[in-house]
């Protein structure tokens, strides 16, 4: 074999990597001799299900484990020649950010809650590139704008819990962009975005890895952007690679059963329909959440965001309704304002029980009725409280008759209806898996038997086999309990399988509505077509027609 040159060498070749955790004296294998090569200019993708040891073989690429805790019992990790593995704290500090960048899965724990984010990417710019004064705002603004930041002057001043999902994974991605690196490691870059934002980001890094020759290794769980983006894929589980090639052989015919299974793993089947006679639970509108801007010394309101905008609806026992749309649309500020958990205009009916205009103490006894399950299963449930502790924590306040024994009851209860051991309720969350974590935050809501759950994206953060199981999860509940759904999500594929009614919601006004049938089968909007062309990978002709399977 003839000895390769640089032009044939790849860019980073990871080499029979192993990663070790010492817990409770022991190390354990997160990752077993994994291997894996990739170009310049190319593309390759790590799937697998949480645990699978993905994202610890893109961390060690640029040792940023928590070591001494973690450590490497073989390999070696090669980038441009060079042993990343035996490199020193300082020649590593040199690579970040420069050579090599990443992007995390949750930006909000990423970015720096204090900072603007002019100065989040300004501080980048002026370490790594020397840029100062209006030279930094001018390639801030650039990269904002590439990053497709609407209106991207007006959010430099901006922090970071004044930005919607999407717009702060944007910024995280302009910050890992602004050095253009040589290698983009992307860990879960897209997973809390909406289907069109997604789309938007990852034709950005298919064109930016086009122009910059970049390198990508790219971690995700979504079979569907692997398809989208890569070039190759390696298939992972319990630590191991058990799989690897082209994306069109891997997927046009895989030959291990895992891959297989998770090829196999989407949200299937369709709701129950509702009974014609079926009381209505929730009646509401029109709705308006309005936000001030306020600016000037003496904090003028000089403008105001319609977050909702009239919107009405109307839901009866045992029906979901599906609300869709992109980041900052407004279904989150809908659905919390149908909660009475922000303050809104107009009227809000839940069991025949106006809500608009009642004060905190008032509604306190009625919120039994309503629950939220929200989107992350790791940022809801209190890392201080046990899973009884946290399932509990309703009961306390809305059935404090009870005792100590019979709200245990309750507990292990509501742990069974959502497929979990009651064995397990005295332990912590750090000790489930993700999947695991959201069936303890349904526990939560449905320990006290309410009639109405608003879902906020509670399987975006999810594996899609383990999406599939809380869906299923969820349909049963509805089916024994008779409970009405809002269910808040940008992945259409869970809102076919969940939904009877939708309503697409675009700049915090309804542009379409509907029985879940026909806005599949026949969207009317440009808007809605766009959305379903994103989420179904379809062309403009397809979309029109829609998706009826």
């Amino acid at each position: 074999m003839e000895p390769a040159t640089a032009a044939t060498r790849p860019f980073l070749s990871v080499q029979d990597l192993s990663v070790a955790f010492r817990q409770d004296g022991r190390d354990v294998l997160a990752v077993d001799r994994v291997s894996f090569d990739v170009a310049k200019g190319e593309t390759l993708a790590l799937v697998g299900e949480s645990g699978s040891g993905k994202s610890v073989s893109a961390l060690s690429v640029l040792k940023l484990l928590p070591y001494p805790a973690a450590s490497h019992p073989s390999g070696r990790i090669l980038f441009k020649d060079r042993d990343l593995l035996a490199a020193s704290e300082e020649e590593l500090r040199r690579i970040r950010g420069n050579d090599i960048t990443m992007v995390f899965q949750e930006p909000m724990t990423s970015l720096n809650p204090l900072h603007t984010v002019e100065r989040q990417i300004g501080e980048i710019l002026e370490l790594h590139k020397g840029l100062r004064g209006s030279a930094v705002r001018a390639r801030v603004l650039e990269l904002l704008d590439l990053v497709g930041i609407r209106n991207a002057g007006e959010r430099l001043g901006a922090l970071p819990h004044q930005l919607s999902g999407g717009q702060r994974q944007r910024v995280m991605i302009a910050m890992a962009l602004a050095n253009e690196p040589d290698l983009f490691i992307a860990d879960e870059p897209t997973t809390a975005l909406d289907v069109t934002v997604q789309a938007q980001i990852l034709e950005l890094l298919a064109d930016l890895k086009s122009r910059l020759g970049m390198a990508m290794l790219f971690i995700t769980h979504d079979l569907g952007i692997v398809r989208k983006i890569a070039d190759r894929v390696c298939v992972m589980t319990n630590g191991r690679i058990v799989e690897r090639g082209a994306v069109a052989d891997v997927f046009g015919a895989p030959q291990h059963p895992y891959t297989q299974k998770l090829l196999a793993a989407e949200p299937k089947g369709q709701p129950r329909p509702v009974a014609p006679e079926a009381p209505v639970v929730v009646e509401a509108g029109p709705i308006k959440v309005w936000f001030p801007i306020k600016r000037g010394l003496l904090r003028r309101t000089v403008a105001v965001v319609k977050a909702v905008d009239g919107i009405s609806l109307s839901l009866r026992r045992g029906e979901t309704l599906g609300v869709v749309g992109e980041s900052g649309s407004g279904k989150t500020t809908l659905g919390l304002a149908l909660l009475r958990l922000i303050k809104s205009e107009g009227p809000i009916v839940v069991l025949g029980r106006r809500l608009d205009g009642l004060r905190s103490a008032e509604m306190r006894p009625l919120r039994r009725n309503m629950q939220v399950v929200f989107q992350d299963p790791y940022g809801s449930l209190s890392p201080r409280l046990s899973v009884a502790d946290i399932v509990e924590e309703g009961l306390l306040v809305q059935a404090r008759g009870l005792t100590y024994a019979e709200r245990r009851e309750i507990v292990a209860q509501a742990l069974v209806d959502v497929g979990l051991d009651p064995a397990a309720m005295d332990r912590y969350p750090h000790e489930f898996s993700g999947g695991q974590r959201q069936r303890i935050a349904i526990a939560r809501a449905m320990a006290l038997d309410p009639a109405f759950v608003v879902l906020d994206e509670p399987t975006s953060a999810l594996d899609m086999s383990v999406q599939a199981q809380i869906v299923d999860l969820l349909r049963d509940l509805q089916e024994r309990k008779q409970l009405t759904y809002l269910f808040i999500s940008h992945d259409l594929k869970v809102v076919r399988a969940l939904a009877n009614s939708i309503i697409v919601m675009q700049n915090g006004e309804v542009v379409e509505a509907g029985s879940a049938d026909e806005i599949f089968a026949r969207p009317r909007t440009d808007y809605t077509r766009a959305l379903f062309a994103a989420a179904f990978n379809l062309d403009a002709t397809q979309a029109a027609g829609a998706v009826r399977d």
